[in-house]
């Protein structure tokens, strides 16, 4: 095994590890966080584009994870849907996981979870990317 990992290798085994890893629901702002997500393995992504935040937490809650991961943008916006949905989650006792979120963040400069399709190219070089 290299010990001398470059940067971008390092970067491109933490996201594959996070995708390996991650077991909770995961709520995004948009459609196209969704896809993005999906096509790097990510499973039980829920957007919350064209709904109100109570129906996909209503939705999230039926369907009994143990907890949820909320990845909306780092952006203004996005950070405030964050608040709002924990708030909606507290009394529901499902524990909301923001490992993902920090990690994403730590990991990539994307403001916009969107983003990460384009952050993937540029750290593999290729117009494809798959993750295990």
């Amino acid at each position: 095994m290299c010990l001398n990992k470059s940067l971008e290798e390092k970067q491109m085994e933490a996201l594959k590890r996070l995708v390996r890893d991650t077991d909770s629901a995961i709520i995004v702002e948009g459609i196209k966080d969704k896809k993005v997500l999906s096509s790097l393995g990510f499973k039980n992504i829920y957007s919350i584009s064209g709904k109100s935040a109570e129906d996909v937490v209503k939705l999230i809650i039926s369907d009994k994870p143990k907890s949820v991961s909320i990845l909306t943008d780092f952006d203004g916006e996005g950070r405030e849907y964050f608040k709002k949905l924990v708030k909606f989650f507290q009394p529901h006792d499902i524990k909301v996981d923001d490992f993902l979120r920090r990690k994403i963040k730590s990991i990539t400069a994307i403001q916009k979870i969107e983003e990460l399709a384009f952050f993937i190219k540029k750290l593999d070089g290729s117009a494809q990317f798959t993750f295990p």
